[in-house]
């Protein structure tokens, strides 16, 4: 008898916050791009960079947690970064401008994601999701106003801290990027890092 006490209490002990059962999830994060080609008539040589200032982003999950470790979520996101500088090139010579305005996405997402088992109060988690994303792209410099409806896909990872059995802190990596959106004319990458921290809630 006391060996099987013994063994439940491990078993407990080793099984992650929230291991089964329905959650909510809300995040916020950090998001910064690297330069993204771009293509448009208005850039020398048709064809550069552009470079974007850091931004933000906001997600909200509804997921249920298996008790092998998996987790499976539906997750509504949205990101948005201000436009700082594009570059370009033509006959030899390299141009370097300002330019105006701001790109989004406004995402839906199914997520699987699995949490590793551990002793403590804190869980580390990997995943990634496949969906769709609507990137918008608002410029006067470049003559771009408009959207574009995109595959997307995610990569994450992070660690979770039980705060109790159905409340746990969160912090981590997202990559988050899309197929190339084309919002008239102007054809460019859409790829953002993102560092976050959110909560998730059990019911």
């Amino acid at each position: 008898m006391k060996r099987i006490w013994i063994a439940a209490a491990l078993t407990l002990i080793a099984s992650p916050a929230l291991a089964q059962g329905w959650y909510a999830d809300f995040g916020g994060s950090y998001g910064f791009f690297e330069e993204q080609a771009i293509s448009d008539t208005v850039i020398p040589g048709n064809r550069g960079e552009l470079a974007l200032h850091d931004g933000f982003g906001v997600t909200a999950a509804l997921g249920y947690g298996w008790q092998n470790g998996l987790r499976t979520e539906a997750e509504l996101g949205y990101r948005r970064n201000g436009l700082d500088k594009v570059s370009g090139g033509a006959f030899g010579t390299r141009y370097t401008g300002d330019v105006d305005g701001h790109v989004s996405a406004l995402s839906g997402m199914v997520n699987l994601l699995y949490d590793y088992k551990t002793t403590s109060d804190l869980t580390p988690y990997i995943g990634a999701g496949i969906g769709a994303a609507n990137v918008t792209a608002v410029s006067d410099r470049l003559g771009v106003d408009g959207s574009d409806l995109n595959f997307a896909y995610q990569f994450m990872g992070g660690i979770r801290y039980a705060l109790t059995d159905r409340v746990s802190l969160r912090t981590g990596y997202r990559m988050f990027t899309t197929t190339a959106p084309e919002i008239r004319g102007s054809k460019g990458e859409y790829m953002t890092h993102n560092v976050e921290v959110g909560v998730t809630i059990g019911f």
